[in-house]
């Protein structure tokens, strides 16, 4: 991430489009970036509560 951002910098400055009086503030957008995250779905959040019960229940010895 660090060398995209220094070559986008670097390009940027080659072109004319930043002078080197503009590196004293950065400010990076980092809202397009991927994110390895899911949403929680009424199928997933059903699957983990089952998986919790199940547990909870082996743990104290409850036969399902």
């Amino acid at each position: 991430m660090e060398a995209l951002l220094a070559e986008t910098l670097a390009a940027a400055e080659r072109g004319g489009a930043v002078a080197e009086k503009h590196y004293e503030r950065v400010t990076i957008d980092t809202t397009v970036q991927p994110k390895a995250m899911t949403h929680p779905t009424d199928s997933k959040l059903l699957h983990s509560g089952i998986e919790t019960l199940a547990r909870m229940a082996r743990k104290h010895g409850i036969t399902l």
